[in-house]
């Protein structure tokens, strides 16, 4: 609770931080994390501050031995080391602008002790930031930072934190990063999307093949976006995600492929090449990603089936008939292990054949045999009902109706349901399950009965309501009729 209101006033200037010791300064940095609010953050990173103010900042990082980018914004891609002599002659390494805050005592100057405080307060804020590994908006809101004058100072910390993010940083970053952009028009711009590119292809994350190894939900969005952008690294990636057990991915995997061949773009990239002895000529300096993705399908399809397929088929024509291929043997595959389950089903092993059932059933929705298992799945849920676990019989019934809707089969489900509020205490809701199951097979016994019970007075079933409603209104209005025609009989 100190730290937060540490923070608070540090940030309202009613504290000076600047004159705590290194240790409490510290503190004071790391508690950011606890109350970071993002919208709070971004104004406040991306506010202005006089240049001059800036520039003295910077000197003074310099002096301390801190290598700072330039003030224009520009941007290297820093060169990789490739020998013993290159690495022997690197420098020492350089202190973190962020530590020199940290560690400076406080200035004779009062103006500049506020300037410092509050490029300091922004170099915490995006500390505080690089934790946050789950929100996408944070990457663009760094990259950003990395440009702005007053936290340009913290370029190298940004880029090492947004390296170490993951496939968050991929999912924020990949689009913006393949813009194409002309350095002399927009030269701010430019030195963004070389940043972005750079943090990319340097993190680990930025090969397809690990990011697409994330969690569920960021996984499809990631193959959505390769798939969107056509990225040629990932095409082998998306090939084995279309292939995939899980049906969510088989399908936006293969989705992601067939936007390949959709895109417009057909022929390779063609440029002049020198040749021995200055001749000149031109030659393909790199193919497109739908071509890439034609020899690549055109490579599976080939090993599959051995050549025998359509050679003369479209892009997209042969990456359908891989995917036919693909159902086929797995269709085949869970096809066994359908006999396999079917032989402990015959032998009265109800449990294990139903185990089996419903890992085919999680694979392969789809497969022809599927309406055999409902007697499984209904021997199981009676066994259970017998033993009084009407939640494990209630679940199996859930399955038996999506294996095959038939209204005795809702019935039971909604029975059960019925069974279940009835034992929580919940009466009404129990009487409305009942007359639901009443309503998809009238002659249920045993919905009739639980309802009968749970009534004060006798409940007719529900055809015989209806029924009685229909001769109602016909006595009714033949009553009407009655005495209409006695009135007119009687004023003559």
């Amino acid at each position: 609770m100190i730290s937060v209101f540490l923070v608070f006033f540090a940030m309202t200037g009613n504290v000076d931080v600047m004159t705590m010791n290194a240790f409490d300064r510290a503190k004071w940095c790391n508690s950011m994390q606890n109350t970071l609010d993002m919208s709070e953050a971004q104004k406040r990173i991306l506010a202005p501050v006089p240049t001059y103010r800036v520039d003295e900042i910077r000197n003074w990082l310099q002096v301390k031995g801190a290598v700072l980018p330039p003030p224009s914004g520009f941007f290297a891609v820093p060169s990789v080391k490739i020998n013993i002599n290159q690495i022997r002659r690197e420098k020492k390494k350089t202190p973190e602008p962020l530590d020199l805050f940290l560690a400076a005592p406080a200035l004779t100057d009062p103006a500049k002790n506020a300037v410092m405080l509050d490029i300091l307060t922004r170099g915490c804020l995006i500390k505080a930031l690089l934790n946050r590994k789950t929100e996408v908006s944070v990457p663009m809101l760094l990259l950003n930072a990395s440009f702005h004058p007053p936290t340009m100072i913290f370029r190298n910390m940004i880029a090492t934190g947004l390296q170490k993010m993951g496939p968050i940083t991929v999912l924020s970053l990949y689009e913006y990063s393949r813009q194409s952009v002309n350095r002399q028009r927009n030269k701010e711009l430019f030195y963004k999307v070389r940043f972005a590119e750079y943090v990319i292809n340097s993190s680990a994350s930025g090969n397809p093949r690990f990011a697409l190894q994330s969690e569920k939900s960021l996984r499809l969005k990631l193959i959505a976006l390769y798939g969107e952008n056509l990225s040629s690294q990932a095409i082998e990636p998306l090939l084995e995600i279309a292939n995939s057990e899980d049906i969510e991915y088989r399908k936006a995997g293969r989705d992601a492929i067939l936007k390949y061949f959709d895109s417009k773009k057909k022929s390779a990239t063609v440029g002049t090449i020198k040749l021995p002895g200055g001749e000149e000529k031109k030659a393909v300096l790199y193919i497109s990603p739908k071509a890439r993705a034609f020899h690549a399908v055109k490579q599976k399809l080939e090993e599959l089936t051995k050549g025998d397929y359509d050679r003369t088929a479209s892009g997209r024509g042969l990456a359908i008939n891989l995917f036919s291929e693909w159902d086929k043997r797995r269709n085949s595959k869970w096809k066994y292990a359908f006999a396999d389950a079917w032989e402990l089903d015959k032998n009265g092993q109800k449990e294990q054949a139903v185990e089996k059932y419903r890992e085919i059933l999680a694979n392969a929705p789809d497969l022809p045999q599927r309406k055999l298992m409902v007697g499984a799945f209904l021997e199981l849920a009676r066994q259970h009902l017998g033993k009084g676990s009407i939640a494990k019989a209630l679940n199996l019934f859930r399955i038996v109706i999506q294996i095959d809707p038939k209204p005795i089969y809702e019935a039971d489900l909604f029975y059960l349901l019925g069974l279940m509020e009835e034992s929580s205490g919940d009466t009404e809701q129990a009487r409305f399950w009942y007359r639901m199951s009443l309503r998809r097979n009238p002659e249920h016994i045993w919905s009739a009965g639980a309802l009968s019970s749970l009534s004060p007075v006798p409940i007719l079933p529900i055809g015989d309501w209806e029924r009685s409603a229909f001769f109602f209104s016909a006595f009714l209005a033949f009553a009407l009729f009655f005495i209409w025609s006695l009135r007119r009989l009687l004023s003559w």
